[in-house]
């Protein structure tokens, strides 16, 4: 009978020893957060560590998927490495679009790789920094405008990006490219927060068609804005402005103030 009783105290203490160690293990093991925050380091070596523990976290760690891929332009190439093999595990759908961007030369395969990330919708969304990289560094004369088309489809929820969008739409030397742009943006999350970028493309655009694009997105996001209303009431009165202008300033002018 003691035998029995002590058996089984052994095997009680075993087991809250086990469990102790299991949670003091748990403690140990680095969480999403602690990540983060290595990310952020100086030391290439712990933003390395960081990223190679977030791979083996797999789906746990989607939330940072768009750290992941903007580690791809890290100046260590251990951290490069541990990116790549990070996103592999964390978000395999965006490894094959985003390595076309950022690891091949080929030029068609790497618009193919945006036309693949813009059908992913906002799915697409961590891919934002590869795809920003090649329309600054690689997408050439009318792909840049398929660029920033393919930017606002999958950056609809990105708040952070919004602005980039925004001065894009204002400051980009191609008229097509801020057309573009100017077209994103009132799908885009805090598009009423770049009311000053909209409103100085209104006042200062050189395109008459860019002024009627912004035009159009301040009688979307403008509603009851009282800067919107006093704008779009100097473009109809300006006699200086094309017909075209003046004629969609009118119709935003009656959206805004209903």
């Amino acid at each position: 009978m003691r035998r029995v009783h002590f058996t089984a105290l052994v095997l009680g203490l075993v087991l809250i020893a086990s469990s102790q160690q299991s949670r003091a293990q748990q403690k140990e093991a680095p969480s999403l957060d602690d990540c983060l925050t290595y990310l952020k380091s100086d030391k290439s070596t712990d933003r390395a560590f960081a990223l190679s523990t977030m791979g083996l976290m797999k789906k746990d760690a989607l939330s940072a998927a768009k750290l992941i891929v903007g580690s791809y332009f890290d100046s260590s190439p251990d951290v490069r490495q541990a990116a790549d093999l990070a996103l592999k595990n964390v978000n395999p759908d965006l490894y094959k679009p985003v390595t076309s961007l950022v690891q091949t030369q080929n030029y068609d395969a790497r618009v193919q790789a945006i036309t693949d990330l813009a059908k992913m919708g906002k799915d697409g969304a961590a891919a934002l920094p590869a795809m920003v990289n090649f329309f600054k560094d690689g997408a050439k004369g009318t792909e840049r405008a398929a660029v920033v088309k393919a930017m606002g489809e999958v950056g609809l929820e990105d708040k952070a990006f919004t602005p980039e969008m925004a001065q894009l739409a204002l400051k980009d030397p191609d008229p097509a490219v801020r057309q573009a742009a100017l077209k994103a943006l009132p799908k885009m999350a805090d598009a009423a927060g770049q009311m000053p970028t909209i409103l100085s493309a209104v006042a200062n655009d050189k395109t008459p068609a860019n002024r009627i694009e912004a035009i159009n997105v301040l009688g979307v996001v403008g509603g009851g804005n009282k800067d919107a209303i006093k704008s779009l009431q100097g473009v109809v009165a300006d006699q200086n402005q094309p017909a075209a202008v003046r004629e969609a300033a009118k119709k935003a002018l009656m959206k805004v103030q209903k």
